[in-house]
């Protein structure tokens, strides 16, 4: 069976779009150029995927089990169309760890870029005070 991929449009989020245009911005228009930052992050994309691609598109985090030994925090995009937040969610509440949180903010699967200090706010009240104690 052939697979189709919807295009970023729709299966980004608005703000993903946003953030994917910034993204766009720095790199300019095809061809890319050969050396430099932005030729460096290409190459280091292409060699993530070209080793990684597999395995993260089969991994189901719940062969990990569910009882982690440490605090477990999941800080999600309402809008995340890449990684279903409903599941995300649900993943959570199966887990047993000493601390725990499913923390949505507003935004997409780049939600940690797209809203920061929504993100550094979730880091700040759920993770920060386990560093202190």
């Amino acid at each position: 069976m052939k697979r189709i991929m919807a295009s970023s449009k729709w299966r980004m989020s608005p703000s993903d779009n946003e953030y994917l245009k910034i993204q766009y911005a720095l790199f300019g228009k095809p061809p890319f150029p050969i050396p430099g930052d932005v030729a460096d992050w290409f190459a280091g994309v292409n060699f993530t995927i070209s080793k990684l691609a597999s395995v993260i598109f089969s991994f189901d985090a719940r062969t990990l089990g569910l009882h982690m030994h440490i605090p477990f925090f999941v800080i999600q995009g309402r809008d995340d169309h890449a990684v279903s937040f409903d599941d995300a969610r649900a993943y959570v509440k199966q887990i047993r760890a000493p601390k725990k949180a499913f923390i949505p903010i507003a935004g997409g699967h780049f939600a940690c870029f797209t809203n920061p200090r929504e993100f550094v706010a979730a880091l700040l009240k759920h993770v920060m005070p386990l560093v202190r104690a």
